[in-house]
């Protein structure tokens, strides 16, 4: 919020005409930033637009904008102790700012905001929640990393993955919108491009990797391994469905289980959303409960009878 209050080049005041010009509503989201091991890092308060309430072709055109896989990231940590790389972690501040509005998109403020004292606004940068906001962003921090080195290409496989291999030199950098994962052979070309990338945009140095969309990420020693896990993201999933006391099991699954249909479903929890926590488990930290994930999920057919 302190970002859109601040910097002069985000809004401009304008006193719109309902009958003639197509606005935007928006709202506030107020959110918990939390720290590694789950500790308040602060308190923000962000202003969105609701995008749902944009107009096709009269304030937003293109709205694609990739993001690394799961397993970009998990090939990305295996090559940095293939190659001996340290990988850091760098975090953009208020990303979407940064990418000016092709359209003329004006924004209707919410309740208790003022602008010079107008309930109205014109946008000029691509405001949190705009339908062509994360295309915007990507466009443009794409641009500014593929100017940096002339010798970074976009992977064929995942467009979220720029890279440079030239001789004994390689380089790294994975975006997940406004998380970046970067690594080189050669600390001096990183500390440049950091230095470089933090003069265009506010950035957030988190230092090494140790934490990545909630998963902990821990670094052995002299490069022999790398383990990640989810503690926080498990409990706090198993307190939010009240499965906090079940008992723990050696197996994910009993031996020689044979489920049969109930005659009478039990709604009392909500499979569905349990199931796809278990999912992003799954796919990420826990391989081993893949198996009973995938046979647990057949059954959500008889819960929509």
């Amino acid at each position: 919020m302190q970002s859109l209050c601040r910097s002069t080049s985000v809004w401009k005041p304008h006193l719109v005409d309902k009958q003639l010009q197509v606005t935007v509503d928006s709202k506030l989201i107020f959110k918990l930033k939390r720290n590694k091991d789950g500790t308040i890092d602060k308190y923000k308060v962000r202003m969105v637009a609701r995008g749902f309430s944009q107009v096709y072709g009269e304030n937003y055109d293109e709205t694609y904008a990739p993001v690394a896989q799961l397993v970009t990231l998990l090939v990305i940590m295996a090559l940095c102790l293939h190659f001996r790389m340290t990988p850091y972690h760098l975090d953009v501040k208020t990303a979407f700012l940064n990418s000016p509005l092709k359209h003329v998109v004006h924004i209707k403020l919410p309740k208790g905001v003022t602008l010079l004292g107008k309930g109205f606004g014109r946008a000029l940068k691509s405001i949190y929640g705009l339908k062509q906001a994360a295309h915007d962003w990507h466009q443009m921090q794409e641009k500014f990393i593929l100017a940096y080195d002339k010798r970074f290409q976009v992977s064929s496989i995942d467009p979220c993955v720029y890279w440079i291999v030239d001789g004994d030199f390689v380089a790294l950098i994975s975006t997940y919108v406004d998380d970046y994962l970067g690594a080189s052979t050669d600390s001096e070309w990183w500390l440049d491009f950091k230095a470089g990338f933090s003069a265009k945009f506010i950035v957030t140095d988190l230092g090494v990797l140790d934490h990545l969309l909630q998963m902990s990420v821990e670094w052995q020693p002299y490069g022999k391994g790398v383990s990640i896990s989810q503690p926080r993201y498990i409990m706090e999933t198993a307190e939010k469905y009240g499965l906090v006391d079940c008992k723990p099991m050696q197996t994910p699954m009993e031996k020689n289980l044979r489920l049969t249909p109930a005659l009478v479903c039990d709604t009392s929890l909500p499979y569905h959303s349990i199931i796809g926590a278990l999912l992003w488990i799954a796919r990420s930290t826990r391989p081993d409960i893949v198996t009973v994930r995938r046979d647990i999920s057949f059954w959500l057919q008889f819960l929509l009878r």
